[in-house]
Formats: structure tokens, C-alpha cells, sequence
């Protein structure tokens, strides 16, 4: 027997630990050895690309696996349909695949109605909990833009030029303006310690080296 034990996350500032760990006690209690299972982790893909998962069903198709295993259905497939047609190409390929946490181990010996049924349930629910997730998103980034609120990644600030100008007499009001962020956001950077006093009016410019030591809040 030879298994792919494939993890996804959704986003790159994840990782695939946690289902690894599940993935290697699952092949731990099928007396699985492991030197036959591979291990099969995506970090960045879209909705219509994913190329790791890709890799998996060719190596499936060419017979160098012949088990697929995961944590949860809705980890590899997006959708009801997809996820009953990778399943059914698994099973009919005469391989086996198995959800870990769903309780679904599918082969073609006993791929039944009752296991038809049980599949697209938990593929329906895992679709419709997608969905929900994804509403709730748009709802919070809606009601944040609606607040004034400024959305996306902060933003990155050259706290050397802010330094320089509060040095030279600029206002904070002036400073938030000219760099689009908050004046407390800039009275963090000129006011935080760097080895001296804090900065403030002084009217003379500051050492290249104090300006190189101070790091953005």
C-alpha cells in the first residue's frame, strides 16, 4: 500500500502541521509503515489551481499510490461536485480514500448507496459552512469600509523620512497627512526610545545612525 497524506490551509501565513500530525496517527494505527506514505502539503492555491493536489491525483492515476488520505473533506475539494467526483475517481481507479475526522473510509468493495449518501451530507454541510464563513467576511469588511475603516495589510511606513520631518518642524497633523495613517501611529515612531531621548521638535536633523536604529511600530 502506498498513501498520499495530503494537508491544505487557505492561507500562505498558515501551515500544515496540525493535520500532519493527524494524518501520521491515522497511518500509525492502519499499521501503515513509513516508508509507504508520502506526505502531501499545500500552502498557496486559488480556487481553480492547485497544483500539489494536482500532483497527487496524476501519481494516483500512474499507480504509485493507491490510497488518498486527509483530515477533512472540504480540505480537498472546494465544492460538493468536486468533491464527489474526485472521490468516485478514487474509488473507481479501485483505490481507497479516507476522511479522517468525517469517519468516511471509501473503496470500491464497499462504495454503496449508504456511503453515496453519507458522502454528499458531509459534502453539503462543509459547502454550506464555506459559504457561511465567506457571507460573515464580506459582511465585516463591508461594515469596516462603511466605518471609514481602512482595510488590508498595514501599511509600511519609512519611519527614517517621519523622523526627519517632525526634525525639521513639521506637525504631526502634517506627517499623518503626507504618509495616509494616524497621528498616534506617528507620534509611536518619532516618540519611541533609540538608545537617546525621544524626538520631538528638535530643530536639528538627527544622526543617520539614530534614524537606521528606529523601527516602525
Amino acid at each position: 500500500m502506498k498513501v498520499a497524506l495530503y494537508s491544505r490551509v487557505s492561507r500562505d501565513d498558515l501551515n500544515c502541521e496540525n493535520q500532519n500530525i493527524v494524518l501520521k496517527q491515522w497511518a500509525a494505527r492502519e499499521g501503515i509503515p513509513d516508508a509507504d506514505c508520502q506526505f502531501f502539503s499545500e500552502s498557496i492555491s486559488t480556487r481553480k489551481t492547485r497544483p500539489v493536489k494536482e500532483q497527487v491525483i496524476k501519481m494516483f492515476r500512474e499507480g504509485k499510490i493507491d490510497t488518498i488520505a486527509v483530515v477533512k473533506l472540504d480540505r480537498f475539494a472546494r465544492s460538493l461536485q468536486e468533491m464527489v467526483l474526485d472521490v468516485e475517481a478514487v474509488v473507481n481507479g479501485n483505490g481507497r480514500f479516507v476522511s479522517i475526522s468525517n469517519g468516511l473510509d471509501f473503496s470500491k468493495k464497499g462504495y454503496n448507496a449508504s456511503q453515496q449518501l453519507m458522502l454528499n451530507i458531509f459534502g453539503a454541510f462543509a459547502q454550506f459552512e464555506r459559504e457561511i464563513i465567506r457571507e460573515r467576511t464580506f459582511d465585516g469588511l463591508a461594515r469596516a469600509k462603511a466605518q471609514g475603516k481602512r482595510l488590508g495589510r498595514r501599511q509600511v511606513l519609512d519611519c527614517g523620512k517621519i523622523i526627519e520631518r517632525r526634525a525639521s518642524g513639521a506637525s504631526y497633523s502634517e506627517i499623518a497627512s503626507e504618509f495616509g495613517c494616524s497621528k498616534a501611529r506617528i507620534g509611536a515612531i518619532v516618540n519611541k526610545p533609540s538608545g537617546g531621548n525621544p524626538i520631538d521638535a528638535a530643530p536639528l536633523m538627527p544622526e543617520p545612525s539614530s534614524i537606521r536604529s528606529v523601527s516602525c511600530p
